[in-house]
């Protein structure tokens, strides 16, 4: 009949989309498992209190270890418990037997659903069975149980960040005072009082240091301000040198900057003070990166000695010279060639590579094969629609590993809305810094709150990477085993209130663009941060470095 040949064509279509969901990573699991049970004895114990359920009647379908005979809620808790990297447990009594899902992890998108009943395990402070326990921030002890945090973090847990006084302005990091700086490499010299955030290089034998910030041209402000152009059509990567890692820097040269031709608004004039008045860019298309070069970020390959700059270039367009969201025009389908949206919406991921910190620095393709400065373009397109970073990507946060491959952490934002106004992080990766650089999420990016942006990475003696973001005037910790899946520790923790080293204290308005200084022994000596005061540096911007504990 009719009626039974529709049941068995809903019953084909169930069958396909469960598989299809397997086979393509989809968050959804199926409804029946085929996984066997884990018996409760084989799971070894760990330290922490079961807290009995949180979220009656939810379901998230992310971070899955494993599931196990349960009775009952209470013995699903216990194996969670019970298991040292499980941080959440659901029961799900839908099935028969009813199962018991043990978790990393309960954050990620949730669905009502009344057979579920979710909870999570806090975990016991300062005790330990594992290095999880400590929050891949440290090991834990096989004789007394408690974590020993490496460097830089502290707490029970490891869960906090341990920062000593940061340098004032003067005495650290960079701060720049109207520096004339020249170019070897092609870009145009210029006086400059703001930068902001710094990744530092050191040579191979640590003997001196490396920073390449964004540095704002002629003085101008981060955002702009009565008529002034911003840090989107107004940035070049000045470098500067010091021969300690926390500075104080010296800005030595332009490492990158605009390129091809820039018309300025010609109704306007350039104001210089403090802060400086820079007139707007109107048109500046020659090369995909002609109007700026912004958010630096350096590496050293250890395969080949290359020094690495990895940056976010954009281009201004004439025709399409408003700024804002959503990126593509009405076109349907939407073509990714549409360049409304002005400048924000044209940033890419570029990269340039020397042989010495001091340049001269060469752009290079999306294939990794040289290319001169007039053929070279982005190594990292937007994704397809439907993708977080359809629109385009910025802020790279590269990590060049022992053999030379890539992790390459990056922002990107939707080209359409909804979802055009949320900045969200994924991970790429290459088997060299040559590339092709292939993106690991581009459909589920990291499971960090959307005000957490700007990632500095590095990886541990042990094989930890680490993860640090600023989540507005706060800061925020994420630790993962493979460098492409991470976990957050806890919640963004405060980091704007300051005592600098001489005393004086300050409340910032902004801290953002944390970098990592990584030290001999493979662990970071220092971060830096790009600042906005309320006192210091005459309310610019500017680079401020603290040495980790």
């Amino acid at each position: 009949s009719i009626r039974s040949i529709l049941v068995m064509m809903l019953r084909t279509v169930a069958v396909l989309a469960a598989l299809i969901a397997v086979n393509t990573g989809s968050a959804r699991r199926p409804d029946v498992d085929d996984r066997s049970p884990v018996p409760l004895s084989s799971v070894p114990a760990r330290a922490g209190q079961c807290t009995m359920p949180l979220h009656p009647g939810q379901r998230t379908a992310l971070f899955d270890i494993t599931n196990v005979s349960a009775a009952d809620v209470g013995a699903c808790c216990l194996a969670c418990q019970s298991t040292p990297a499980c941080r959440y447990f659901e029961y799900e009594t839908k099935t028969s037997p009813p199962r018991c899902w043990l978790k990393t992890s309960g954050q990620g998108p949730k669905t009502h659903d009344p057979t579920c009943t979710s909870g999570g395990i806090t975990p016991t402070p300062g005790a330990c069975v594992s290095d999880d326990d400590c929050s891949l921030c440290g090991t834990c002890s096989s004789s007394t149980h408690t974590c020993v945090c490496d460097r830089g973090f502290t707490g029970p847990n490891c869960e906090l960040l341990n920062l000593a006084s940061p340098l004032p302005c003067g005495s650290g990091g960079l701060c720049m005072h109207g520096e004339r700086v020249g170019s070897n490499s092609g870009v145009n010299a210029t006086t400059a009082v703001a930068t902001w955030g710094g990744s530092v290089v050191s040579s191979p034998d640590f003997t001196s240091f490396h920073m390449y910030a964004s540095m704002f041209q002629m003085n101008a402000s981060l955002m702009g301000n009565n008529g002034s152009a911003s840090w989107i059509t107004n940035s070049d990567v000045v470098h500067a040198v010091a021969s300690t890692p926390g500075g104080p820097y010296t800005p030595a040269d332009i490492a990158l900057g605009p390129r091809g031709r820039v018309f300025r608004d010609p109704n306007c004039s350039d104001k210089p003070g403090i802060p400086a008045k820079v007139c707007p860019v109107v048109q500046a298309d020659d090369f995909w990166d002609a109007v700026t070069a912004h958010t630096p970020a350096a590496q050293r390959d250890p395969t080949s000695g290359k020094y690495l700059l990895y940056y976010m270039g954009t281009r201004q367009n004439r025709t399409n010279a408003k700024n804002g969201f959503p990126c593509l025009t009405n076109d349907n389908p939407p073509l990714p060639s549409d360049k409304a949206g002005g400048p924000d919406c044209q940033q890419r991921v570029g990269l340039a590579v020397a042989d010495d910190p001091a340049g001269p620095w060469l752009r290079w393709d999306a294939n990794g094969a040289h290319a001169s400065t007039e053929q070279s373009t982005y190594i990292l397109p937007p994704g397809k629609i439907g993708d977080f970073d359809s629109g385009f990507t910025n802020n790279p946060t590269p990590l060049v590993l022992k053999n030379g491959s890539v992790v390459l952490i990056y922002k990107g934002r939707a080209a359409q809305c909804p979802g055009c106004g949320a900045m969200r992080t994924g991970v790429a990766t290459a088997d060299t810094w040559k590339g092709p650089y292939v993106k690991q999420t581009s459909r589920t990016p990291m499971s960090i709150p959307q005000n957490c942006e700007d990632a500095a990475v590095y990886v541990s003696p042990l094989g930890y990477y680490r993860v640090i973001f600023h989540c507005g005037c706060n800061y925020l910790i994420a630790v993962s085993r493979d460098g492409v899946t991470y976990t957050a520790i806890g919640d963004p923790k405060p980091w704007c209130n300051v005592t600098y080293t001489d005393g004086s204290t300050e409340v910032l308005k902004r801290r953002e663009r944390p970098q990592w200084v990584m030290g001999k022994d493979g662990l970071p000596t220092h971060l830096m941060t790009g600042v906005l005061g309320t006192t210091s540096h005459y309310g610019l911007v500017w680079t401020m470095a603290a040495q980790l504990l």
